[in-house]
């Protein structure tokens, strides 16, 4: 059996709880999909647009509990879904950082771009731990030579 990197495994319990939180999100969005819609736009668009949108947090709560489950067990696929997360996360924090400096004298504009800065470094953070060489080798099969 080999050994579980101890970063490993805080990233996999990490990724159980992000899914968690996704899906308590996505539960907690199903109200707003089921409230009266605004006036402004069509109700077939809203509705629609809702719902994609619950449907979406639980798919990224799905990817995000299967990236969990296969870092735990040193599976490849499981860091490969890690990796492609974070990505996805640095994107969304390179957003947030660069949003704020777009909304001009709002209060919390300040406090958005720490945010955005904190998001985009966790998750570069994340990718390049994820891809040390030793790291990188407890995911291979055991007499496997490493690419």
């Amino acid at each position: 059996m080999r050994k579980r990197p101890l970063g490993v495994a805080a990233l996999s319990l990490l990724a159980f709880l992000l899914a968690a939180g996704l899906a308590i999100f996505a539960i907690y969005t199903i109200g707003d999909v089921l409230t009266v819609p605004s006036r402004d736009i069509p109700l077939r668009v809203e509705l629609a647009s809702r719902t994609l949108g619950v449907i979406g947090l639980f798919g990224l709560s799905w990817s995000s509990c299967v990236a969990g489950r296969d870092l735990w067990r040193l599976r490849q696929r499981g860091r490969e879904l890690a990796i492609i997360g974070t990505t996805i996360v640095f994107v969304y924090g390179a957003g947030v950082y660069f949003l704020s400096g777009v909304l001009g004298r709002v209060p919390a504009r300040e406090h958005m771009a720490r945010i955005g800065e904190a998001i985009c470094v966790a998750s570069v953070t994340c990718a390049a731990y994820l891809a040390l060489p030793s790291v990188k080798r407890s995911f291979t099969p055991e007499g496997a030579p490493t690419s």
